[in-house]
């Protein structure tokens, strides 16, 4: 099945590159006609020293690759992404030329030349791909096998990443026993905290929410009892936009379906051992019946099926959001609500929760990204060389790569390869360092990357809201972070995470059916029987065929 399931993703995405690109082929990559690599990786497998890692080569080595550029770029003036300070550092400690052969303006502009690099084996030296273009790749034979170089030439602190996860992103990179790309290593952070306006919640004396009957109360004293004083009627309770649920994003109800052991999205097994999608569980429908009240009430946002990112953002900056679903990371756009009231105040809160006091939420995917690299490149183990010696500098760990840009935040997408690599739980235990740090008066404990958050923190509990420059630092990285390991967050894993023959082939149009179905119900314009119908469409249309092949693949 596997070997069948290759051939048609790789069929697809040859239809999808020539019905995007019109037959255009890029030139990027040169055949070598060599599929070894040479000099360095021959020899023992056996892991090298750091010194030998980060030792430059003897004749300049040349990568090219293929990347999205980066967005609203922040460099100082003067400074050109394909030559800053970063490459120009890289550069020179390892004896490399790094040259980009595609930088895309999008994702959907990226993917679609990759793709088309697939077909045509013409790929750069470096891509970064998805689950499906990396398979797509693996099985046209384009990929060099990194199953020996990536431990081989991983720097000690990337190699202390990947065991964080017990190894997990590797093992899950690997096709028939071998990896043939590098995978990301995202630190578990994707938790759906509540954000509440605690400045609102104490002033009508309401108790800090914990079920979700204490949550659709909250949401109805702050549309209906005017919680920000001003006599009118501007306030909103609980916000998000139509995507929904997605596990790590913004905005989601995700949380408001899990109270429920509903698993929108997510293939899981149930309690006869069963792979079902959660989506058309029962559970579902009982979250679904919720939501349809609280928006016929007005206690969920009303402009829900039309409000994108932007508009939610602008709701909370304005300061007429109550609560909100948001990771960590949202204290930077909560934080623009306190700089238009410094009385604002946030709590982030691990709830609702169930009656065993738990919140169940979806694990994400493993590897969301992999660096694939091409089987023509000649020195393959200069990726890893080049990662390596990217994070000592990232990481601080380096004194001179630690210097560049310092204080100026400048986006690390700016390194060469920003593939996103760190401890499975950094974000809960860096928090805890910090304020650890702030008890006995000493950073001799910080890793240097933690310093400026540290300064950011002791600054924000000196001056609180007078210094907004750092206020949002200091709660992203500490506050907000330390909540996301409240213990009453329990992960579920999915059952399986990969494609399938039906699922390559039909699962893309269901999702759409899923969105348009739920978003009516919940607006009002379907019954919430429209989900039985829902249910039968999908088993219909693929879905009874995907959970079959699941169980066979898991067996």
């Amino acid at each position: 099945m596997k070997k069948r399931l290759l051939s048609l993703l790789l069929a697809a995405l040859l239809l999808l590159s020539l019905a995007a690109c019109g037959g255009d082929q890029s030139s990027s990559g040169e055949d070598n006609g060599s599929d070894a690599a040479a000099g360095e990786t021959a020899g023992s497998n056996e892991p090298l020293s750091e010194e030998e890692i980060f030792a430059p080569y003897e004749e300049t080595v040349t990568l090219t690759i293929a990347r999205q550029a980066v967005n609203g770029n922040n460099l100082p003036d003067g400074d050109e992404f394909e030559t800053n300070q970063y490459i120009q550092w890289l550069e020179k400690e390892l004896n490399m030329k790094i040259e980009f052969s595609y930088l895309a303006t999008d994702s959907d502009s990226y993917n679609t030349r990759i793709n088309l690099m697939t077909t045509t084996d013409d790929l750069p030296d470096v891509v970064f791909v998805n689950r499906q273009q990396y398979e797509a790749m693996v099985e046209a034979d384009l990929l060099a096998d990194m199953t020996d170089i990536i431990p081989k030439y991983s720097s000690k602190l990337i190699h202390d990443y990947y065991t964080s996860y017990d190894n997990r992103p590797i093992e899950y990179a690997k096709i028939d026993g071998r990896a043939y790309a590098i995978p990301n290593a995202k630190p578990q952070d994707s938790q759906p905290l509540l954000w509440v306006r605690k400045d609102w919640r104490e002033k009508l004396n309401l108790d800090v929410p914990k079920t979700v009957e204490d949550v659709v109360a909250l949401a109805d004293a702050f549309v209906n009892q005017d919680p920000d004083g001003n006599g009118q009627n501007d306030t909103v309770g609980l916000i998000a936009d139509k995507s929904l649920n997605a596990v790590g994003g913004g905005f989601t109800l995700n949380a408001m379906f899990n109270v429920f052991g509903s698993y929108p999205r997510a293939f899981v097994r149930n309690d006869a051992g069963e792979i079902v999608y959660g989506s058309t569980q029962p559970e579902t429908k009982e979250a679904l019946q919720l939501l349809a009240d609280m928006y016929k009430k007005g206690t969920l946002e009303k402009e829900l099926a039309s409000r994108d990112w932007n508009a939610n953002a602008g709701l909370v900056s304005s300061g007429q959001a109550g609560m909100f679903f948001y990771p960590w990371h949202g204290a930077w756009m909560a934080s623009d609500a306190v700089r238009a009231n410094p009385e604002a105040e946030w709590e982030m809160l691990a709830a609702p929760v169930g009656e065993d006091g738990k919140l169940k939420i979806i694990s994400p995917e493993p590897v969301g990204q992999y660096l694939a690299v091409s089987k023509k490149c000649e020195h393959p183990e200069a990726v890893m060389k080049l990662l390596s010696k990217e994070y000592q500098g990232l990481r601080m760990l380096d004194e001179e790569g630690a210097k560049i840009y310092y204080g100026l935040g400048v986006s690390w997408e700016n390194w060469p390869i920003p593939l996103e690599l760190n401890y499975r739980d950094t974000v809960y235990e860096d928090a805890l360092s910090i304020k650890k740090a702030v008890e006995t008066g000493s950073t001799d404990n910080l890793k240097p990357s933690m310093v400026p958050n540290y300064e950011n923190y002791v600054t924000y509990l000196e001056q609180g809201t007078d210094a907004m420059d750092t206020y949002g630092n200091a709660i992203a990285f500490v506050i907000s972070a330390e909540a996301t390991g409240n213990q009453a967050y329990e992960m579920i894993e999915e059952a399986y995470y990969g494609t399938t023959d039906t699922k390559a082939l039909k699962f893309s149009n269901l999702p759409k059916m899923e969105d348009e179905t739920f978003l009516k119900i919940i607006t009002g314009d379907q019954p919430i029987d429209a989900f039985d119908e829902f249910v039968e469409k999908w088993n219909k249309e693929g879905g009874q065929e995907i959970l079959a092949e699941m169980e066979e693949l898991t067996k």
